[in-house]
């Protein structure tokens, strides 16, 4: 599996670029979702934020995400989530 990780914080983006690759993952990453606009048009896009109240989570998906998970990262969910998404794209 392939995923587009798009972290703006350096320390957070390694610590779930490692996580993901100990899951057999490849990770392509980059440092804001400017840089990932023209992928983000034709994959699944899961928001991984601090932001975890029910509005939050409706403006993640009014602005084109797919799904969203809060953070800490619960890595389990994580894989949940992008498995199903991966899933429906196959």
């Amino acid at each position: 599996m392939k995923v587009l990780l798009a972290e703006d914080n350096d320390i957070n983006r390694e610590i779930v670029e490692e996580l993901l690759r100990m899951h057999h993952m490849l990770v392509d990453s980059v440092e804001n979702g400017q840089l990932a606009r023209e992928d983000a048009r034709t994959i699944p896009i899961i928001a991984l934020t601090a932001n975890a109240f029910t509005s939050d989570v409706s403006k993640a998906h009014s602005a084109g995400m797919n799904d969203h998970l809060a953070k800490p990262i619960e890595i389990e969910r994580l894989l949940e989530v992008l498995q199903k998404w991966m899933g429906q794209e196959a």
